[in-house]
């Protein structure tokens, strides 16, 4: 993108505001630095990162990278064998600190935000180093005094060697003999060494050396002969304080070098972390959306708005800035914009400028997600006024200089735009130079968008489909324009009005008004109403779309009330079908103690004289029987499902091996496999190669032509067995669901693992079911590669120690993905 096309689009302007999100100053750098730049592919892959975080940051969510220095020539010089200073370690801690917090806030937020998943992998704390350099450095980066131990009773003795100096140095100042030599009431240091100030008089008066003098020769600073040994000693101290902080510094550097590679990527990371973040907080602030690129030349934006007209507050747009659409496409490549003066037609121009140069940087879009744009190879822009005094170039000779390179660079990839196109000439010329350049412009299907005040050109749009005219509204009423852009409808100039809004004579616009002549009065007039019936039908077209929300919405809301009922209508039946069960078993159970007695009382009878006594118990029997039997049909009448259950309630005792039964938990036919001898005993059915036990509630035995299909069904193996089967054995609506717990049990699901461990896993699952007694396994290994069906299959094959049989599972039940295992048959 030329650099000129960048500034007369304010491009600077759109990095400081993405400058401003960034919190580190290296991510700064990069923001003001940013480039519409980049390919189709890599523009979706930033839209797929920016997305997700800006979602986050609109709840209020931003990464806490915080500020982190310029590491940069940090790290070069540590690769040269740089001893690291305090502020320079407090930079490295400051960047690993803000490693844990985004690591903190990665780990947090990374299930609902995918591209923070990527960064707490790529990041790594260095504990040990945190630890070592928040002992050695201070905040303000001096070193601490417990850095080592050494350190610490060096520090120790300059303290002590000071206070003696400044003790001897206090009695001195008071020392009569010293007092009229001293210049001021105060000792100081010199060459990092303790004097006092005295007066040039006093030159050999006092013991001691001259360090130093002042700037006007008068005042001499004099070491005293009493504290010269100990400033020796302070200055030993002060060089041994040195080289320990040296060793201490030294040593630090070599850890922190030794973990140089993992720093520079933590770095990295988190400049790439606060540089995207920053791109994220911008789309959220304008709300900006990842659109579709197409793969041909296409400019079909929705509620287009311009980016530095948008608050940054609020992301809303001032009262002056209204959202457009527009649409360019090589069927109709060419948009030719009039309307008033100040009415918007530039901005217009911009907005779409600025918008596709946002896409190529990377940057989410201002426009609604529908909108559609084409990666342009670049843009040729054309603002404002060319005149170039120092080129002797007037308007109009340098608006056509600037034209130039359109029409010997320009191609289908590119996209043109042109303010007040051939304006600087009489009109007539510059309406047939125009129309010639857009002309050209058609004819190569460059997409272009053009401002005018030709009339000509208006019409142009209205005799050539290659062409398609746009207005900027004006009202009449306020007299001002609207900045809405109409598609489809030439502009007016509404030049007269705006005369009368500035307040020019009446008669001086009445008189223009004349001169002006009725042919351009008709054809602005047939402007004017074309744009009334516009408007009106822009009217109709709004009314109808709020009429068709709301029907929508009507429809989603009686939609959702359906879906409620109908949840209710499903839970209540679930409800009743528990209770129902519930109530059946209970009265079962009263029904069986009652037969127990009625068979103790038969037996009594059989055993003696029927006596009054039995013949009063037996009739009580009766009744309470009688009583159950009408219970039981009141039960059934009450909380009867809507849908008939197939089969009839029968004793448990009268089920015969071979039998057809319903199997209501299921929802499915089967055949009895073992009777019941007791009506406490469960019933052994059979439903395809799988065996359960059932209670005798939970089934209805068959007759007819359902009977006579599940016993033919029954003769084949893989008949009867689904997917589903397996699915509902968990639980069932009669509350019988323990009943089917082997069902869970039966079943061994090995996919995802390596052939060696399926295989103890499977002689371990099958030994456990030969301990409980099961007849079959069902095995799911899934079709993969077909490694490991082939090894499960090859071991069944050589299997001696069990007497099985086994094959593929049947069409509805995973096929050749699952493995039926029959066991205790040859």
């Amino acid at each position: 993108m030329e650099k000129q096309v960048l500034n007369k689009l304010e491009w600077d302007k759109i990095q400081q505001r993405l400058a401003g999100h960034c919190q580190s100053q290296q991510a700064k750098i990069s923001a003001l630095s940013l480039l519409p730049e980049l390919t189709t592919g890599e523009i979706l892959a930033n839209w797929q990162v920016l997305t997700p975080l800006k979602d986050l940051w609109l709840k209020g969510e931003r990464a806490p990278i915080g500020e982190i220095e310029q590491l940069g020539d940090l790290f070069i010089g540590l690769s040269k064998g740089k001893i690291l200073s305090g502020p320079e370690f407090l930079g490295i801690l400051r960047l690993l600190e803000s490693v844990l917090r985004v690591l903190a806030f990665s780990r947090t937020h990374s299930s609902s935000c995918s591209p923070l998943g990527e960064v707490k992998d790529k990041l790594h704390p260095l504990p040990s180093l945190v630890k070592k350099i928040a002992q050695t450095i201070h905040v303000d980066g001096s070193i601490n005094e417990q850095a080592s131990p050494l350190l610490s009773q060096l520090l120790q003795q300059k303290q002590r060697i000071r206070g003696q100096i400044e003790q001897q140095l206090g009695q001195l100042l008071v020392n009569p003999d010293w007092h009229h030599y001293v210049q001021d009431d105060y000792f100081t240091l010199r060459s990092d060494r303790y004097v006092i100030p005295i007066k040039i008089d006093g030159r050999g008066r006092v013991a001691g050396s001259i360090i130093d003098t002042s700037e006007s020769g008068q005042t001499l600073f004099v070491e005293p002969s009493s504290v010269r040994d100990l400033n020796h000693a302070l200055q030993d101290v002060e060089l041994s304080l040195k080289l320990e902080i040296i060793r201490i510094f030294k040593e630090l550097t070599h850890q922190v070098a030794g973990d140089r590679s993992i720093l520079e990527d933590n770095y990295r990371e988190l400049i790439r972390v606060d540089f995207i973040s920053a791109q994220a907080e911008l789309a959220g602030e304008q709300s900006a959306h990842a659109i579709e690129l197409v793969d041909e030349p296409l400019i079909d934006l929705v509620a287009a708005r311009h980016p530095l007209l948008i608050s940054s507050a609020s992301g809303e747009l001032s009262a002056k800035v209204v959202a457009n659409d527009i649409h360019l496409s090589r069927q109709q490549p060419v948009v030719i914009i009039s309307g008033p003066n100040a009415g918007g037609k530039t901005v217009v121009l911009k907005t779409i400028s600025t918008l596709v140069c946002m896409m190529k940087a990377g940057l989410l879009v201002p426009a609604e997600p529908q909108s559609r744009l084409y990666n342009f190879r670049t843009i040729y822009l054309n603002l404002g006024d060319a005149q170039n005094l120092s080129s002797d170039l007037s308007t109009f000779s340098g608006h056509l200089t600037e034209l130039k390179p359109i029409f010997y660079g320009a191609s289908s990839l590119d996209l043109v735009c042109l303010d007040e196109i051939a304006v600087g000439t009489d009109p007539q010329t510059g309406a047939a130079i125009a129309q010639a350049i857009l002309e050209h412009l058609a004819d190569k299907k460059i997409l272009s968008l053009v401002t005018t005040h030709f009339e000509g050109l208006k019409v142009l749009a209205l005799q050539n489909s290659l062409f398609r005219n746009a207005a900027m509204e004006f009202s009449l009423t306020t007299r001002h324009p609207t900045y809405r852009l109409t598609l489809d409808v030439p502009g007016q100039s509404y030049g007269l009005e705006v005369a009368r809004q500035v307040g020019l004579p009446a008669a001086l616009i009445a008189r223009a008004d004349e001169l002006r002549g009725n042919k351009v009065a008709e054809l602005e007039q047939a402007f004017a109403q074309l744009h009334t019936e516009q408007a009106k039908l822009g009217e109709a077209r709004r009314a109808l779309e709020v009429e068709t929300a709301k029907a929508e919405t009507a429809k989603a809301h009686w939609q959702r009330e359906r879906d409620l009922l109908q949840e209710a209508r499903s839970q209540a039946a679930k409800k009743l079908q528990e209770t129902y069960s519930r109530e059946l078993a209970e009265r079962r159970q009263e029904f069986d103690e009652m037969m127990k007695n009625l068979r103790q009382s038969e037996k009594a009878l059989l055993s003696t004289s029927i006596s009054p006594q039995l013949t009063e118990e037996g009739d009580k029997i009766k009744a309470t029987m009688q009583g159950m039997k009408q219970t039981l049909a009141r039960l059934d009448q009450q909380y009867r499902v809507k849908e008939d259950l197939p089969g009839t309630v029968v004793e448990v005792t009268s089920l015969q091996v071979g039998d057809a039964v319903y199997v209501v938990p299921l929802g499915k036919n089967a055949l009895v496999h073992k009777g019941a001898k007791t009506s406490q005993e469960k019933v052994e059915v059979k439903l395809g190669a799988m065996k359960f036990l059932v209670t005798g509630e939970n089934l209805r035995k068959l007759s007819g032509d359902s009977a006579r299909k599940t016993k033919q069904q029954g003769k084949s193996p893989a008949s009867g067995r689904i997917q589903g089967e397996r699915d509902s054995f968990s639980g069932s609506a009669g509350g019988g669901g323990a009943s089917f717990l082997s069902a869970q049990i039966n079943t061994l699901d090995l996919r995802g693992v390596e052939v060696l461990p399926a295989l103890e896993q499977l002689w371990k699952f099958i030994d456990a079911a030969v301990m409980r007694g099961e007849g079959s396994i069902l095995v799911i290994h899934g079709h993969g590669h077909g490694n490991l069906k082939a090894g499960i299959r090859e071991a069944l094959a050589l299997e001696k120690n069990y007497r099985l049989s086994f094959g593929p599972g049947g069409k509805d039940e995973g096929g050749d993905g699952v493995t039926i295992v029959t066991l205790g048959e040859e």
